[in-house]
């Protein structure tokens, strides 16, 4: 058995203060973390799984400085409002994994990039590089259990502004 914990849109700001839809994101994700010590750890593995920042690469500082000391390996996978080049840049510490596959216990855990450049309102997409990293990727842990993660939704949740953000599937051409 294994323990992982999952904070998903944190929407975080270089700013402490900033706000969005008016909540406070950092404090609001301080008291998140503050919650998950005093009831959830230790923990094998932490996962925050997309829109780490709001289009805001400062938020990364402030991402990196939450989660210092949580002891555990944290796993990042971009959403619609992250820049993943420079989530890559600015946490690639031993902590921290940006996207791939990651070995824990009897599982192995996969994470899917659905941010795409040409995405015109947030939408995600599956191109047939991750498509097939996914194959790879169970067929060499067939004795494993597989948890994949994303972070758009990949089938339709029958929520309106969800699924208008959902993730397509874009397979490579048959010639």
């Amino acid at each position: 058995m294994i323990r992982l914990l999952q904070f998903t849109d944190t929407h975080l700001m270089a700013d402490p203060e900033a706000g969005l839809r008016g909540v406070r994101t950092q404090p609001s994700l301080q008291a998140c973390l503050a919650h998950a010590r005093r009831r959830h750890f230790p923990a094998d593995l932490v996962a925050v799984t997309g829109d780490l920042v709001q289009d805001d690469p400062g938020g990364y500082g402030a991402l990196e400085l939450l989660l210092d000391g949580i002891h555990a390996p944290v796993l990042l996978v971009p959403g619609n409002h992250d820049e993943p080049a420079e989530l890559r840049r600015r946490l690639s510490g031993p902590t921290f994994q940006v996207g791939g596959s990651r070995v824990a216990g009897a599982w192995v855990v996969v994470m899917l990039e659905t941010w795409f450049a040409g995405s015109a309102d947030g939408e995600g997409q599956l191109g047939p590089e991750e498509l097939d990293r996914l194959e790879a990727t169970l067929a060499s842990h067939r004795d494993r259990h597989a948890l994949v993660m994303l972070h758009h939704p990949p089938l339709p949740m029958d929520a309106p502004s969800l699924d208008q953000l959902g993730c397509s599937m874009r397979r490579r051409s048959r010639r």
